[in-house]
C-alpha cells in the first residue's frame, strides 16, 4: 500500500487535532525525445542580476525513493495576446517564479516583483495582461533512470499549457497539478520547458456591490495571476500515487466526503481507498471506499461519501 504521508507537497495541509491519513489498497497488482533547443534571443539583464538554471545549485528534497528539485528563479517571460501552439522565438524578458504578475495593486496586494521587459512590449500595461509565456531550461538528473518524472506546480492561476522542446505535451489547471514527463524526458539530458499561462476568471461578467444601492456589472478578473507558487521537477517510483485530498464534512447529513487525487492507476485493476481519522492520541474513525477502477475517476479525482456520526 502507498501512504499519503510519503508524497512530497510544497504546502501540506495542517489539520488541527485530527489528521486524515489515506491509503490506497490494491485489489490487483498491476522512445524519448533528446533534442536540445538552442538559447533564444532575450534581453540583457542588468549588472548583478543573473539567471541561475544549474540544477546542482537548486534547492532539492530527497528521500530513499523520491526526489524533487525546485525550478524557482528568473524565467524568460513575455505577455501573450492569444494562444498559438508556436512558442515565441524572440522578444523575451524575464520575470520571477513564483510571483503574481504585476499591475494589480490593492489593500491585499502590492507590486514588489520586477519585470525585466523587452523593448517590444515594455509599454504594455501589465494590469491588462491575461496570458503570458514562460520559458527556462532544466536538466534531468542522470540517476533518475527507471523513475516517473513529473513537472508539478503548487499554485497556478489559472491554466498552463506545457511544452517541452517547443512540443505541446499537456496542461495543468488551477489550483495545482502535474504533467508526467517520463516518456518525453530522458535522464542525463537537458530540455527547454515553455509554459503558456492564462489567468481565467470564474465568470466573464460579475456583479459589483461597491455601491450597495446601485450594483453594477463589471468584467471578471483574476487578482493573482500566473505561477504564484513553487514549481518542481519530481521523480518517484513507478506505480499508482495518492495525491492531494480535499475533505468535506456535513453536520446536516452527518456525512464525510473525500475528493482524492489518484495518478498512475492501471486500467483493468480494481482499488479501494481507506481513510483513518485520528485525534491527539487515538483513532476516532475509519472508512473504506467501495471498489473502483480508473474509469471511475473524473479528472484524476475519485469522490466518495460515507456516513459519519459520533
Amino acid at each position: 500500500m502507498i501512504s499519503r504521508s510519503h508524497r512530497f507537497e510544497s504546502h501540506p495541509q495542517q489539520l488541527r487535532r485530527r489528521v486524515v491519513s489515506l491509503f490506497l489498497v490494491f485489489v490487483c497488482a498491476g522512445s524519448a525525445h533528446t533534442a536540445h533547443s538552442e538559447e533564444e534571443p532575450a534581453i540583457e539583464l542588468p549588472e548583478g542580476v543573473k539567471v541561475v538554471w544549474e540544477m546542482e545549485k537548486a534547492w532539492r528534497e530527497v528521500s530513499p525513493t523520491r526526489e524533487r528539485i525546485c525550478l524557482n528563479g528568473l524565467w524568460r517571460w513575455q505577455p501573450a495576446e492569444e494562444y498559438t501552439e508556436t512558442v515565441p522565438a524572440s522578444n523575451w524578458g524575464y520575470f520571477k517564479v513564483p510571483g503574481a504578475w504585476p499591475g494589480i495593486t490593492d489593500y491585499m496586494q502590492k507590486d514588489f516583483h520586477r519585470v525585466y521587459a523587452h523593448p517590444s512590449w515594455a509599454k504594455i500595461h501589465l494590469r491588462t495582461v491575461t496570458a503570458a509565456w514562460y520559458e527556462r531550461q532544466f536538466a534531468v538528473p542522470a540517476n533518475w533512470v527507471g523513475r516517473v518524472i513529473v513537472l508539478r506546480t503548487s499554485y497556478l492561476n489559472s491554466r498552463a499549457i506545457v511544452f517541452i522542446n517547443r512540443k505541446k505535451i499537456g496542461q495543468i489547471r488551477f489550483p495545482a497539478g502535474e504533467v508526467e514527463l517520463r516518456e518525453i524526458c530522458e535522464p542525463g539530458k537537458t530540455y527547454t520547458l515553455s509554459l503558456y499561462v492564462e489567468a481565467l476568471p470564474h465568470k466573464e461578467v460579475m456583479i459589483s456591490y461597491t455601491d450597495t444601492a446601485a450594483p453594477r456589472e463589471v468584467r471578471g478578473r483574476v487578482a493573482r495571476r500566473g505561477l504564484c507558487g513553487d514549481v518542481f521537477l519530481e521523480a518517484r517510483p513507478p506505480g499508482p500515487v495518492v495525491g492531494t485530498v480535499r475533505v468535506e464534512t456535513s453536520v446536516r447529513t452527518w456525512e464525510i466526503t473525500f475528493h482524492q487525487e489518484l495518478v498512475g492507476l492501471t486500467e483493468n485493476n480494481r482499488y479501494r481507498l481507506k481513510a483513518v481519522v485520528r485525534g491527539d492520541t487515538e483513532e476516532v474513525a475509519q472508512f473504506t471506499s467501495s471498489e473502483f477502477t480508473a474509469a471511475d475517476l473524473a479528472g484524476h479525482v475519485y469522490r466518495w461519501t460515507v456516513p459519519w456520526k459520533n
